[in-house]
């Protein structure tokens, strides 16, 4: 994906993928996520979902009432595939 300097124009010029991993800092974690999602992406995101606990819990809730019925799966996990040996 060529660099469009802002989240939300990267995401929207990602074509013929149907699942993403997300690993940004902490405090940009959950509107990736949120954008991903919004973009019909399946996820794969790092812990802590969020920097707060107000913000995952908003991000879960908004998951389960819209997301999840739409088909669409987040995953949550230690992502180790993208660490350095």
């Amino acid at each position: 994906v060529a660099h469009h300097g802002d989240l939300e124009a990267c995401v929207k010029a990602i074509s013929n993928v149907a699942f993403v991993i997300v690993l940004l800092p902490i405090d940009l974690l959950a509107k990736a996520v949120r954008l991903c999602l919004d973009c019909g992406l399946n996820v794969l995101s790092e812990k802590p979902i969020a920097d707060s606990l107000a913000v995952g819990r908003e991000l879960c809730e908004l998951y389960e009432q819209s997301y999840l019925k739409r088909g669409l799966k987040w995953f949550v996990a230690e992502n180790y595939r993208a660490e350095t040996a």
